[in-house]
Formats: C-alpha cells, sequence, structure tokens
C-alpha cells in the first residue's frame, strides 16, 4: 500500500554511500528493504513500536540484517537508544502523525541527526487530519514553529507524487548543535 510512498521519500531522501539512514514507524519494511537494496553502501536502523510489524520487517528482511547493512528496533521516535549525531538522515512514511509527544520525538530525532542531516517525511493528508485535527498546511505551519524550538531549520512542505498527490512531503533539517540551544 505504501510502496509508491516508501520510493519517492527515499528518492526525495537521496541518501549516499556510506550514508547511515533512520528510518522511523517501519511498519512491514518495505521502505527498509528498498533503500538497502537500491543505495550501495547504505545503513540503515529501522524502529517501530509494534512487535508484529517488526517481526514481519525481520522476515522481509532477513538478509540485510543478517549481512549488516539493517538493524531493526523495537522502539519510539521519543525514546532511540542511539548516541548522539548517529545518523546522516531520517525518513518517515505515514507515521509521523502518530508521534507522541511530538516534540519530544522531532527533538530527539534531531538529537541523533548529524549537524546538516535531513528528515523527510511523506504522510497521507487523511492520515494528518485524523490523527492531528489539522489541515495539512496548518499542521505544516504547527511542525515547524515546534521544529525550530527542537533545532531542526529549514522547514519545507510540498504536494507527493505518490497516492496521486493526496500526500504531504516535509522536511527539515538539523541546524548546527549550538541553533538548539537556549
Amino acid at each position: 500500500m505504501n510502496r509508491e510512498t516508501e520510493i519517492e521519500a527515499i528518492e526525495v531522501l537521496a541518501p549516499s554511500r556510506g550514508d547511515r539512514v533512520l528510518a522511523i514507524g517501519i511498519g512491514p519494511g518495505v521502505g527498509v528493504d528498498h533503500l538497502a537494496r537500491h543505495v550501495a553502501g547504505v545503513t540503515v536502523v529501522g524502529i517501530d513500536p509494534s512487535a508484529v510489524m517488526l517481526a514481519q520487517a525481520r522476515k522481509r528482511n532477513r538478509a540485510l540484517i543478517e549481512a549488516g547493512t539493517v538493524e531493526l528496533v523495537q522502539t519510539t521516535a521519543d525514546a532511540l537508544i542511539c548516541e548522539d549525531a548517529t545518523f546522516d538522515s531520517a525518513v518517515a512514511v505515514n507515521s509521523i502523525q502518530t508521534w507522541e509527544p511530538f516534540e519530544g520525538s522531532l527533538r530527539e530525532v534531531g538529537r541523533v541527526l548529524r549537524t546538516g542531516g535531513r528528515l523527510v517525511t511523506l504522510t497521507h493528508d487523511w492520515a494528518l487530519r485524523k490523527s492531528t485535527g489539522r489541515e495539512p498546511e496548518e499542521w505544516f505551519h504547527w511542525a515547524e514553529s515546534v521544529g525550530r524550538r527542537c533545532g531542526m531549520l529549514h522547514a519545507r512542505m510540498w504536494r507527493a507524487r505518490a497516492e496521486g498527490g493526496a500526500s504531504v512531503a516535509f522536511e527539515v533539517t538539523r541546524g548546527s548543535r549550538s541553533s538548539s540551544e537556549g
């Protein structure tokens, strides 16, 4: 169901050989599989709070896990067990609307991104409306202001191609460590 959206998110993220990518809310691991197989030399750490989804993702990505290209962890965006500045980028498809608490989750994702690291998300319009009670444009302005408080800068939003344009893309960049202090 999200395959097209996962592929578009990875295209926008455009990771390079040697990058470490955090995939948030991976569900059954379709995006993790695509990312690890189609971007040579990328290491992916995928997280999801659901044991059921992780079991499916582990089955789908077994060879990549055994090769050391993929690691899967049961956790949420607000409780990452990684050191500061561990990842070059992060991606989330149809999950950012469920991040609770949102500010704590965004702050935590920012903490594990290197300076200049980007978070790219694609989310169905209906999912944003249902989960947040906001229209996509209103949600963007709110998320942008939360992001600034968390040191996440240069926010932008646009209509995704996937799902016939019924999804929005959101991107923020991790500012310098000093930009989030104070």
